[in-house]
């Protein structure tokens, strides 16, 4: 994913996967590295959450 800092450095914008067939909706952990450095992980909702779409 590609993230953008705020010129305030109080926020972050991600772009989430085009589609949920790249990544179905619903709850993600999310991790951050710098330097390499990583993070602790932190839950995020992609998309609406709703349930993708099931074709049977």
């Amino acid at each position: 994913m590609d993230a953008t800092v705020a010129r305030d450095g109080k926020s972050l914008t991600f772009v989430t996967p085009p589609n949920g067939r790249v990544y179905p909706p619903g709850p993600a952990s999310i991790f951050l590295t710098v330097d390499g450095v990583s993070s602790e992980g932190a839950w995020v909702m992609m998309g609406s959450g709703s349930a993708p779409p099931t074709h049977d």
